[in-house]
C-alpha cells in the first residue's frame, strides 16, 4: 500500500480525480482543506499483492500447508475488515450483514442520483433568487422613501453586496437609521443580533436514536465522529453504534469505517428503511445510536427514516457559510422536526449571513460547533453565535469618510442631494 495526495477545487472533483487515477477500490483516509483546495489522502495498491510477494513453486505434497504470511500476506482490504470485526466484537443474531455483502449501486444509478441532486440544487437556487428579488423590490421602495442618512444608505448597499437577505437587511437598517456614524450603526447591529440570536443550550448527553442530516460535503461524517467522541466518556464505546443509511457516495463508507474503528464503536451500513428498522431493533441494548444520511434525495431519505424510526431525534448539520437555498431545502421538509443545529467549518466561513437569518427565524439550539460539544454549555453557545456575528460584521467594513451628521438626509425624490438643516 502507498499513500497518495489528491488536490482539487472541491470535494466532488477531488473524489472523481481519485477514482480516475486509482480506481474505485482506493481508500480515502482523510479529507481536508489546504490553501483553498480540497486535499484527499488516498491509500492505494500500486500493484497486485501476488506481484509484490512472489511465491516460489512448491512440491505437490506441500501445497496443502498454509503459506507463510511473510511470503504471501492477505490483501489490505481483508486485513482491515478483520481488524474491524475484532473491534466490533461478535454482532448479535439478526443484525445487519457486513457492508461488503451488500449489493453496490451500479454506475448508472450513481450518475442518476448525482444528476437529480444537481437539478434539485439548481431549482432551489432559482426559487430562492426569485423570492429574494421580489422581496428586494418591495423593500427598496421603503429604503428610498425613508430619508436615510448617506452613511446608512452606504451601509445598506454593502449589505446587499454581502448577500444579506432583504428581510434581515430591512430589520437591521430600521434599527440603525438614526445612528450618527457608521461605527455607531455597526455597534448597534452587533448588539441587535446578539439579542435576537440568544439561544438556550441543548440538554445533554444524547440518548436513544439520533439522525444527522445535511448537504453533501457539509461535514456530516466528521460530525458523527465528534458526537461519538463527546459521548464515549458518558456511555462507553461498547454502548454506542453508528449506522450509514443508503449512502452511495464514493469513499464515504470506508471513511466512516475508519473513524468508527478508531473510536472502537460498532459501525453498520443499510440500504432500505426496513433494514434500518430491523437493525435498530437489534441494537436496543445500545445507549446511543447515530444514523448518518446522504445529502442527496433529502426529502425521500428523511421521510423514510422518520417512518422507519418514529422515535428518532433529527439534527441538522450545516456549514457556517451554507447558502439560503441550502438552508431552506432542509427547513421545508414537512416530515421532520429539527431538534438542534450542528455547525461545521466555522473557521472557514466566508459568509454566515444566510445562517444568521435562519437563526433569527428559527428557535433551534446549537448542539455542536465543529469539534466542540455545546451540550449543557450556554456560555459556549453564546461564544459561537458571537463568532458568527463577527464574521458577518467583517463583510461590512466601516467607511469613515461617509460618517456625516445624522441630520444630513436624503429624500426619496431629490436624486441623492442632501438637505442640510
Amino acid at each position: 500500500m502507498e499513500l497518495k495526495r489528491v488536490l482539487a477545487a472541491d470535494s466532488r472533483a477531488a473524489k472523481e480525480k481519485a477514482i480516475s487515477l486509482y480506481g474505485r477500490d482506493a481508500l480515502i483516509l482523510s479529507n481536508d482543506r489546504v490553501n483553498g483546495q480540497v486535499e484527499l489522502i488516498v491509500a492505494v495498491d500500486l500493484v497486485a499483492d501476488d506481484a509484490l510477494f512472489p511465491t516460489p513453486p512448491r512440491p505437490a505434497a506441500a501445497t496443502s500447508a498454509p503459506s507463510s504470511p511473510l511470503i504471501q500476506p492477505p490483501p489490505f482490504s481483508k486485513v482491515m475488515q478483520g481488524t474491524m470485526q475484532r473491534l466490533r466484537q461478535k454482532p448479535a443474531a439478526g443484525r445487519a450483514t457486513p457492508a461488503t455483502d451488500l449489493p453496490q449501486p451500479e454506475d448508472g444509478e450513481r450518475e442518476r442520483e448525482r444528476a437529480q441532486e444537481l437539478v434539485a440544487m439548481v431549482k432551489a437556487e432559482l426559487a430562492e433568487m426569485r423570492r429574494e428579488i421580489r422581496i428586494s423590490r418591495e423593500t427598496s421602495v421603503w429604503e428610498r422613501s425613508a430619508n436615510l442618512p448617506i452613511h446608512v444608505q452606504d451601509l445598506a448597499t454593502r449589505m446587499r453586496e454581502a448577500n444579506i437577505s432583504a428581510a434581515l437587511r430591512t430589520l437591521l437598517i430600521d434599527e440603525v437609521k438614526a445612528a450618527d456614524t457608521q461605527q455607531q450603526a455597526m455597534d448597534h447591529i452587533r448588539t441587535t443580533l446578539q439579542t435576537l440570536l440568544q439561544r438556550k443550550a441543548m440538554a445533554g448527553p444524547l440518548r436513544g436514536t439520533h439522525v444527522v442530516a445535511g448537504p453533501s460535503g457539509g461535514g456530516k461524517t466528521v460530525m458523527m465522529r465528534n458526537i461519538a467522541n463527546a459521548h464515549i466518556p458518558v456511555h462507553g464505546s461498547e454502548n454506542m453504534a453508528i449506522i450509514s443509511y443508503n449512502d452511495n457516495r464514493v469513499g464515504a463508507w470506508p471513511q466512516l469505517q475508519l473513524l468508527s474503528a478508531a473510536a472502537g464503536i460498532e459501525c453498520y451500513k443499510v440500504k432500505s428503511a426496513e433494514s434500518l428498522r430491523e437493525l435498530i431493533d437489534s441494537l436496543s441494548d445500545k445507549k446511543l445510536v447515530i444514523v448518518d444520511t446522504p445529502g442527496s434525495q433529502i426529502v425521500e431519505n428523511a421521510s423514510a427514516v422518520r417512518q422507519a424510526v418514529d422515535d428518532a431525534v433529527f439534527h441538522l448539520v450545516l456549514p457556517a457559510d451554507a447558502s439560503a437555498s441550502t438552508v431552506n431545502r432542509f427547513l421545508q421538509i414537512q416530515d421532520i422536526k429539527w431538534h438542534s443545529l450542528m455547525l461545521t467549518k466555522l473557521d472557514e466561513c466566508t459568509n454566515p449571513w444566510p445562517l444568521l437569518q435562519m437563526l433569527n427565524e428559527q428557535t433551534l439550539p446549537i448542539s455542536f460547533e465543529s469539534i466542540n460539544s455545546l451540550l449543557d454549555n450556554p456560555d459556549a453557545v453564546k461564544r459561537t453565535i458571537e463568532k458568527m456575528i463577527e464574521a458577518g460584521i467583517a463583510l461590512l467594513p466601516v467607511t469613515d469618510s461617509l460618517d456625516v451628521p445624522a441630520q444630513n438626509r436624503f429624500t426619496g425624490d431629490q436624486a441623492g442631494q442632501p438637505i442640510r438643516h
